[in-house]
């Protein structure tokens, strides 16, 4: 969340009301909601029945922090809505950094023709970056450089160096086109078919089965040719490895300090250590914003 807001803060929150006011529509006035679960629910009311003239001037609740916060546009006396495109925090720093591992450069390795007709494919070739950064994954992006004429033939795979779990990135996509270098990013447009077939792209399988497991160790790509007669070459690749750190806005906390969280990154056992000046509640929040289930106050 590049916007974070401070806890209590007197904000200004506007939307595009769009005629909704008139043109047979006519609704006068709006709820103002937040979540503070990344639109999973809403159920925190900023503002009720306020006008709906586009622009409304709201105190946040004093005492409340989260990481992953939307607001939703509620029209009152109808059934429609509007939720704001990106999340914002309150009263925490939530920042995302990817480095980038790459195989070697031209590589050249063939990719074994199919064993004969549709459907049949050849024995895999394979190639293996290792990352030694321990870190857990928050969402990673694997670049893919292949040569090959009906890239319909190919099947393309990466494997996580656990060997249990893995994805399928392009999986017989497109036709006859020759050639694919492509970013895979969960979430990115669908693929545009091209000679080459270039650009980023959603990839068949999402890249999501990776969140949350440790970066660290051999992986594998794997691409399969499924039908003879055409061949073909894995130039290069390459993954992203994009870790989320979620940090308290201390301008916000003056009663806590030495606030600190270890050993990070970590799988889910973590202690957390800070020196305060009264009672403090802990909130602890997954990737996707999600609060886990609390335990005691301390």
């Amino acid at each position: 969340a590049d916007i974070v807001l401070d806890v209590g803060a007197m904000e200004t929150f506007t939307w595009d009301v769009a005629g909704t006011d008139a043109n047979g529509i006519n609704t006068s006035s709006v709820n103002i909601l937040l979540s503070t679960d990344n639109g999973v629910t809403f159920d925190t009311v900023l503002a009720a029945n306020t006008p709906n003239d586009g622009s409304e001037v709201i105190q946040l609740p004093a005492g409340l922090a989260a990481p992953y916060c939307r607001i939703m546009i509620e029209a009152v006396d109808n059934i429609y809505y509007a939720v704001n495109a990106e999340t914002f925090s309150i009263g925490y720093i939530v920042e995302t950094s990817c480095t980038e591992y790459a195989s070697a450069e031209n590589l050249n390795l063939a990719i074994p023709d199919g064993a004969g007709g549709n459907g049949n494919p050849g024995a895999p070739v394979v190639n293996v970056i290792n990352i030694p950064d321990s870190e857990i994954i928050d969402y990673i992006t694997v670049n893919t450089d292949v040569s090959h004429g009906w890239i319909n033939d190919l099947i393309v795979e990466v494997i996580h160096p656990n060997g249990s779990v893995a994805t399928t990135v392009w999986n017989r996509n497109c036709g006859g086109e020759d050639d694919i270098d492509i970013d895979f990013r969960d979430g990115a447009q669908a693929i545009v078919c091209a000679s080459p077939t270039a650009g980023e792209y959603n990839p068949a399988s999402p890249l999501s089965v990776f969140s949350g497991l440790d970066s660290s160790g051999d992986w594998t790509i794997s691409v399969t040719d499924n039908w003879d007669a055409i061949t073909g070459t894995l130039n290069d690749w390459s993954i992203s490895v994009c870790t989320t750190t979620i940090s308290l806005s201390t301008d916000q906390f003056e009663s806590i300090s030495n606030f600190s969280v270890y050993p990070n990154p970590n799988n889910g056992e973590f202690t957390v250590s800070m020196s305060a000046r009264n009672n403090v509640s802990v909130q602890v929040f997954d990737m996707q914003g999600k609060q886990i289930p609390r335990g005691s106050d301390i």
